[in-house]
């Protein structure tokens, strides 16, 4: 939703729902790794509160939460390819439909 508005995407009706369609195929047609990285958020979860929670009081970092750390760091890194393609097939997508061509 950031990308498409920052791109103008949402500015107009129609091209909001050009850029609705157009992100509906792209998602639809490009498997997310995504998901794995929600597991490892969920699986996570409370070892990444108490690091906040801990951060926010200034406290130090348990080696356990600091390993929760990096492995969403490492699981974010892996997949910002991942989404610079999605946005890159998205704008192709977009402009195509928006020029009256379908893909």
């Amino acid at each position: 939703m950031n990308y498409m508005l920052n791109a103008g995407h949402l500015e107009t009706p129609k091209s909001a729902a050009q850029a609705r369609r157009a992100m509906d195929e792209v998602i639809e047609r490009s498997p997310s790794p995504l998901l794995s990285v929600a597991r490892v958020v969920v699986a996570n979860v409370g070892g990444v509160l108490g690091a906040v929670w801990r951060a926010r009081r200034g406290a130090h970092q348990t080696a356990r939460t600091q390993q929760s750390w990096n492995l969403i760091q490492q699981q974010w890194d892996n997949y910002r390819a991942f989404l610079i393609s999605l946005a890159e097939q998205y704008t192709e997508v977009y402009h195509h439909r928006m020029n009256g061509h379908m893909v």
